[in-house]
């Protein structure tokens, strides 16, 4: 789904929600997607399955947050972490990498009597 489907999906799913859906849910939406494609894959919940089927479908998955693709010990490799801020007015934000930031970061951090 692009962000705008997810929204969309969002709303009429939760539409008592006291905040609209925000980075995090987006990333927590992806993986579950990815589990659910891992265990399809794997055919069981078994650990050694679920790492071959992990590894097997490495960048082949792509969640919106991001192309999946992992190394042997499971490290991300293709979607960085992103880096989130707390901005007044705008709450928790991503704001790198640049594809998925919605803001721009606000640095140096404002004094705390200024923020």
């Amino acid at each position: 789904m692009t962000r705008e489907q997810f929204a969309a999906a969002y709303d009429r799913q939760f539409p008592k929600a006291e905040f609209p859906p925000d980075f995090q849910t987006a990333l927590a939406y992806g993986a579950g997607a990815l589990t659910e494609e891992i265990v399809k894959k794997a055919g069981n919940t078994d650990a050694a399955a679920l790492k071959k089927a992990s590894l097997d479908l490495s960048g082949k998955l792509t969640v919106m947050a991001g192309p999946y693709a992992i190394d042997e010990t499971g490290k991300q490799l293709l979607m960085p972490f992103p880096v989130v801020q707390l901005l007044p007015g705008k709450g928790m934000v991503p704001v790198w990498p640049e594809d998925v930031a919605t803001q721009k970061p606000v640095y140096p951090t404002p004094d705390w009597n200024k923020r």
